[in-house]
């Protein structure tokens, strides 16, 4: 009786002791009765645990020196720092008072509390004045920010030598070569901001990437890239020159030098940087033209040269009809053949140069169709990746894949096509002006000639459009229909529901092959037309010419030759005509990606470190506006290191608070806290990294055991993710297969049982060590023996856990469990306590055993 009055008194004295005065860093070692050894952050899972701290260097709270304390009581909330490997005893505080220890322990434990709660109060005040200090700093530093930005109105070239350093710098560089800008976050004086808190400021994603040498990676154009030197971690602009060569530019000397084939042996790392769409609407949504100007950022030099080489390449088309036209008028006045001499090598000297501006046209082409659709791509990957949990519900997986690669297939069917009918009719311009030359009255006649071809390929574009729109939406359907019928064969053998999948992907295929079909029929008589053209065009002239007479043969040749151009021209018009009727219903397609309201960027909401403390104050719930509550006026919290479950009947809204404690939704009243602020203020993505999470319904990804743990997290080793699967009670199954970490995991893990898959998952949300654990049914697939070492690991852990289970059994150990009954919490208390208590808890449990 008396320990247990004891054990109060300690935890009850630890937990009023001020978080602010001390913090709650992360337990590094489970406290045990016995002797142990080790390191770091020491505190026991429950209860209070006696260290025999003689001879130990150690820091109660992190504040006070344990020297001189023979005995410290060591809490959940009262914690140990080890300053190296320790070896020492550990008691209970039964064992303590059997060994008549409590009267020297207890007036020990007061006095290392009170000093470190004395030498935590002088510490706080010190921080207040470092903080009213640098507060005063970053007022002076805004303002002669703000007074250098103003200055550098009338100075373009002047920057702040404190607006964001070398990082900065390097990112302006590469944002001035591709068309964005960069922001720099606020960070505390004589910091410079991360590559990462730039990034989510600037609304960038990052990719990092390997140069290889064999590629000659130098010579190629992949855009602007970041790279971080080795030796000393400077970040440098690698730019694409004009002549297709890389130049690395230093940022903190402002020096460029050519990169070759040893220069990526100096970098540590290289990051590829791809812009997202800006929030520039208030309701979070965004249109086609936002996603077009900010695809076609930084190609404006290409499109140049692929408008100036389409110009020059069709005035020298021209040149045929010019020597025509000489060498006519040279042989109806009887000169001799030197004139046909000049004029063969001026037209072999043309066709060169004709040769030479298609290919810059065509270098031109690929770097603008490649950019433009590759960011484009990129932009609306960016922009699914934000889109909250709603939108996908309304949407297959099958079918966002279509969308979201629908530049790709832009780029494939229409940017060739349509750049080419683009440039022809430049083609028409100087072809149209060397007919007014000659005749105007067969300029005319062209021209009207042209003006009807193009209206009947354009006709044929109109007639494109449905078709084209019925194509692309019955192929997205078929995709999503299929694959949501591959990933379920199982189930469909297992039902005998095979030919009701078959009708329905029939019903599909059909609809999507008449929409085909529908749209090669009016391909084919757009091709026809094209090839009746220079026919057409040719009697209409032979006819207008039969009518006037009076034209010179050399006039005629000139003319006729320049009408073959003009048709040539109207031709490639037409074959781009498919393409444009291709390129509406592909936005068609990305219009619900971007119609749908994105959450706001994180930029500018604060980054934390979690202690794990949670607090759930009073949260409500609902999926629609005016629905029925999903949850309502649901308050639970857990400390650092507690381990708390939540169960409920289905339907109760266990798998909904867990969605809101993710972040993943947000509550219509009330708040999700952690560590006491609300985590709509909290960069919600930097706070999901330091969770580890198990879904009930989450699946292996395609690959190896050892690629589902560790997954492409380079700082990660095999060691590591055999720590993780110990915790998890797989590592000995894993063992026992003959590639072990390295054994492939295929579709739908069919050669893994559920309970495998399962301890898999839960080892990639233990391998990074997080500082909270959220698990939904984490044993539903488990045996009992399987179960038990599974939850060994978890009751060991030392992080924050909170766990949604069915099987009571599983959280017998738990230090609270909420017990929810139709979006309301009904009960909260330990299991014993729940269990000798009426209600929803002990109706489960005799469920349960029954």
């Amino acid at each position: 009786e008396l320990d247990r009055h004891v054990v109060f008194w300690i935890e009850s004295l630890a937990a009023a002791e001020p978080l602010e005065l001390a913090g709650v860093p992360a337990t590094e070692l489970r406290l045990r009765p016995g002797q142990m050894t080790g390191s770091g952050v020491a505190s026991p899972g429950h209860g209070v645990a006696w260290l025999a701290a003689g001879g130990m260097e150690a820091a109660f709270l992190d504040l006070a020196d344990t020297d001189g304390h023979d005995l410290v009581p060591v809490s959940r909330d009262a914690w140990i720092r080890l300053h190296g490997e320790e070896t020492f005893d550990c008691m209970t505080t039964a064992e303590l008072d059997a060994r008549r220890l409590l009267d020297e322990g207890l007036p020990g434990f007061h006095e290392i509390l009170l000093e470190a709660e004395s030498l935590g109060r002088r510490l706080l005040l010190v921080d207040e004045a470092n903080l009213q200090a640098a507060q005063a700093t970053r007022r002076r530093d805004d303002k002669a920010r703000a007074r250098t930005s103003l200055e550098a109105l009338h100075s373009p070239g002047l920057r702040s030598a404190k607006d964001g350093g070398a990082m900065a710098e390097a990112l302006r560089m590469i944002g001035r070569r591709e068309g964005f800008e960069i922001r720099v976050p606020a960070v505390p004086d004589g910091e410079e901001p991360s590559l990462d808190g730039i990034c989510d400021a600037s609304a960038l994603r990052k990719r990092k990437v390997r140069l290889r040498t064999s590629g000659r990676w130098w010579l190629g154009d992949s855009g602007a890239m970041l790279a971080v030197r080795h030796e000393d971690g400077q970040p440098l602009a690698l730019l694409p020159g004009m002549a297709g060569r890389y130049r690395v530019a230093d940022p903190s000397t402002g020096e460029s030098r050519l990169a070759d084939g040893s220069t990526s042996a100096s970098f540590r790392e290289v990051h590829c940087l791809y812009p997202g769409l800006t929030d520039s609407r208030a309701d979070g949504t965004a249109g086609l033209r936002d996603l077009f100007r900010a695809g076609a950022c930084g190609v404006a030099r290409d499109v140049a040269v692929l408008v100036l080489t389409g110009i020059a390449a069709g005035t020298l088309a021209l040149t045929p009809a010019f020597a025509v036209s000489r060498l006519a008028g040279a042989a109806a006045s009887g000169v001799n053949a030197v004139p046909a001499l000049q004029l063969a090598a001026i037209l072999a000297g043309t066709g060169a140069l004709v040769a030479l501006l298609h290919i810059l046209r065509g270098t031109a082409l690929m770097r603008v169709e490649g950019r433009v659709a590759a960011r484009m791509g990129a932009l609306v990957w960016d922009r699914l990746l934000r889109l909250g949990p709603g939108f996908f519900r309304g949407h297959t997986a099958g079918e966002l894949s279509a969308r979201s690669l629908v530049f790709q297939d832009v780029r494939d069917q229409v940017a060739g096509v349509t750049a080419d009918g683009v440039l022809s009719t430049l083609f028409l311009l100087p072809a149209l002006g060397l007919l007014f030359l000659y005749d105007a009255w067969l300029g005319l006649i062209a021209l009207l000639l042209s003006a009807a071809m193009i209206g009947v390929t354009a006709m044929f574009c109109i007639l494109m459009i449905g078709p084209q729109q019925r194509y692309l939406e019955t192929m997205r359907r078929l995709a999503g229909d299929t694959q949501q019928f591959l990933t379920g064969i199982s189930k469909l053998r297992a039902t005998a529901a095979e030919d009701s999948a078959f009708a329905a992907w029939a019903r599909r295929y059909h609809a999507h092959k008449k929409a085909e079909i529908r749209l090669s029929m009016l391909g084919e008589h757009l091709a026809a037309f094209g090839a009746t053209v220079p026919a057409l065009a040719a009697a209409v002239l032979f006819s207008t010419v039969a009518v006037r007479g009076g034209v010179e043969t050399a006039d005629f040749l000139a003319v006729f030759t320049a009408v073959m151009v003009l048709c040539m021209a109207t031709v490639m018009l037409g074959n781009a005509a498919r393409a444009v009727a291709f390129l509406k219903p592909a936005c068609d397609q990305v219009r619900p990606v971007l119609a749908s309201p994105a959450p706001a960027r994180r930029a500018g909401r604060a980054r934390a470190a979690l202690s794990g403390r949670i607090l759930v104050d009073r949260a409500s719930y609902a999926y629609s506006a005016g629905g029925p509550k999903v949850l309502d006026d649901v308050s639970i919290s857990a400390k650092p290191g507690e381990l708390v479950a939540i169960v409920g009947e289905s339907g109760a809204g266990k798998t909904t608070l867990l969605r809101l404690l993710l972040g993943l939704e947000r509550p219509q009243s009330g708040a999700v806290c952690y560590d006491g602020r609300d985590l709509a203020q909290l960069d919600s993505v930097f706070v999901r990294r330091q969770m580890g999470v198990v879904m009930q319904d989450s699946a292996l990804r395609p690959g190896s055991v050892l690629d589902n743990v560790i997954g492409a997290d380079g700082s990660l080793t095999e060691d590591d993710a055999w720590r993780a699967l110990e915790q998890a009670g797989v590592a000995d199954e894993i063992r026992a297969m003959p590639m072990g970490l390295h054994t492939s995991v295929g579709e739908n893990s069919a050669n893994l049982s559920g309970g495998q898959s399962q301890r898999i998952r839960m080892a990639a949300a233990l391998v990074h060590r997080p500082r909270i654990l959220f698990l939904d049914e984490p044993t539903s697939w488990l045996d009992t023996r399987s179960q038990a070492l599974t939850m060994k690991g978890i009751e060991e852990s030392t992080s924050t856990r909170v766990v949604i289970a069915h099987r009571l059994s599983t959280i017998r150990n738990a230090d609270r469990i909420h017990v929810l009954h139709r979006g309301r919490l009904v009960q909260t208390g330990s299991y014993e306590e729940l269990l000798a208590a009426e209600g929803k808890f002990r109706d489960l449990a005799l469920r349960q055993t029954a």
